[in-house]
Order: structure tokens, then C-alpha cells, then sequence
């Protein structure tokens, strides 16, 4: 994505994305939303780019309905908090079952490494 956007103008993004001329100048995000465990991320991420799960995403949410009197409610006050709770997030992982899989002749399983 990052390729993409450095190779084209903001004429050609606007025209991309059917985006006005009304629309005030564009600041892009990217927000990656995992299953489970979205610290291995931390590593891939940029200014712009912010990742969580779905519980992360819920809980960023209601922090900032909680603080509407505070600040504006926008994208990038989401994707803010979220870099937020993520530096003060602990390290956690839940055991993730073995799974076996089937394809024709061949079977495998998935196993969570310890």
C-alpha cells in the first residue's frame, strides 16, 4: 500500500477513491485489525498506521466517547489512542488450540508454538 500511495498524486488518489474536491486535504491511515494478537505488528508499523484487535477497536471507541467533550471524534484521534493502548499493552497470548486439516490425501495440523 505504501508503494501505491507514494507512486501516485493526490489528483489520482482522489479519482481512485471517488473523493471530491470538497473533501479537504487527505491524510491516509492504515488500521490492520487482527483475530487475536496484534503486537507482532508493532514492528511493521509507521506514523500513520496503527493495529489492534477487535476488543482493542471496541475499547478505543468507548475512550473516545468518553472524552467527546475533550477533542473532536476523528480517524486520527483513533488511531492515536490505539498507538496508545498499545504501548502501555502487556504481553499476552492465549493458548490457541492444535488444529487438523484435511486436503484430499494430505492431512497437517497447526500447532501454537510455546
Amino acid at each position: 500500500m505504501n508503494n501505491w500511495l507514494n507512486s501516485i498524486t493526490e489528483i489520482e488518489l482522489r479519482k481512485s477513491l471517488q473523493i471530491t474536491k470538497h473533501v479537504p486535504k487527505l491524510t491516509t491511515y492504515k488500521l490492520f485489525i487482527t483475530k487475536h494478537y496484534a503486537y507482532p505488528l508493532k514492528e511493521l508499523s509507521d506514523e500513520d498506521t496503527a493495529y489492534c484487535n477487535w476488543a482493542q477497536f471496541i475499547y478505543a471507541i468507548q475512550l473516545i466517547d468518553d472524552d467527546k467533550g475533550k477533542r473532536k471524534d476523528s480517524i486520527s484521534s483513533l488511531i492515536l489512542k490505539l498507538k496508545t493502548l498499545n504501548q502501555e499493552a502487556n504481553i499476552e497470548y492465549l493458548h490457541e488450540p492444535t488444529s487438523k486439516w484435511m486436503i484430499k490425501n494430505l492431512t497437517f495440523s497447526l500447532e501454537q508454538e510455546r
